[in-house]
């Protein structure tokens, strides 16, 4: 009789282990109002493209936009980045549990005078306390007293919902670019040994987008047109960079 119970025992637990083996879902055998108040994690992903004005004006001009999808008019701007006439310039992407604020950054960290003690008349060489003659007078560098931290790279923010039976995105977002383009002279002088003295501040270029919205899930949709910097590190009229969103909905299984 113990040898009988201890057989079916060992067979009840071999049956186990081999459905725990068979599926990786733990949701599996649950119930779909089990299954719909799993945790979901949501993907965003946005995609700076930039073009000529005139290319990006024609697009929106034939472009019928009747909802918040925007995958058509994508795959349109993915076709002329195949063909070379327009460029994708970044991608940024983070993915997070719905409803959570996440955070993407690739940046340096770029310190900088920000404020310097006026330039001096001084006389070179002193004289020594026994004796006196004329000194040269000259004039002496502005010394730095403060400084500044400006972060150079990209920043991405997000926090994303999933409403609609997991159908649905809705979130809010904050994109930046910052470049340091170079520098701006604010004095110039003569110094010691007639050298050319200056006070320079650096110059930045940054592209922001800051918004909120809902898209469809697995779907594109146009966040923002912006404008990119020329090589001089100005703004540039002549062209123009779209940013797309796309949000993907993800089961955990």
């Amino acid at each position: 009789m113990k040898r009988t119970i201890a057989l079916c025992v060992s067979v009840l637990m071999t049956c186990s282990l081999s459905l725990a083996q068979e599926t990786d879902d733990p949701f599996a055998g649950s119930d779909e109002s089990a299954k719909a108040s799993a945790p979901k994690v949501v993907r965003v992903q946005l995609e700076y493209i930039e073009m000529l004005k005139g290319d990006l004006t024609r697009l929106l001009m034939e472009e019928k936009a009747e909802s918040a999808d925007a995958t058509a008019l994508r795959m349109k701007v993915q076709a002329l980045v195949d063909k070379q006439e327009a460029e994708v310039i970044d991608t940024q992407l983070v993915v997070s549990r719905s409803g959570a604020k996440a955070t993407s950054e690739s940046r340096h960290e770029f310190i900088f005078p920000a404020s310097y003690e006026p330039p001096r008349l001084i006389s070179h060489p002193p004289p020594p306390p026994d004796r006196s003659w004329p000194a040269v007078i000259r004039r002496n560098q502005g010394i730095p007293t403060a400084f500044e931290t400006r972060y150079l790279g990209s920043n991405l923010e997000v926090q994303a919902t999933a409403t609609g039976g997991a159908r649905v995105v809705d979130f809010v977002v904050s994109s930046t670019f910052t470049w340091h383009t170079g520098d701006t002279v604010w004095r110039e002088w003569k110094g010691m040994d007639d050298a050319n003295l200056s006070i320079r501040m650096p110059a930045f270029y940054a592209v922001e987008v800051s918004t909120t919205g809902v898209c469809i899930s697995g779907k594109y949709a146009l966040l923002s047109v912006v404008a990119p910097k020329n090589a001089k590190g100005e703004l540039n009229t002549a062209r123009k960079v779209m940013v797309f969103v796309k949000c993907d909905v993800l089961e955990v299984k």
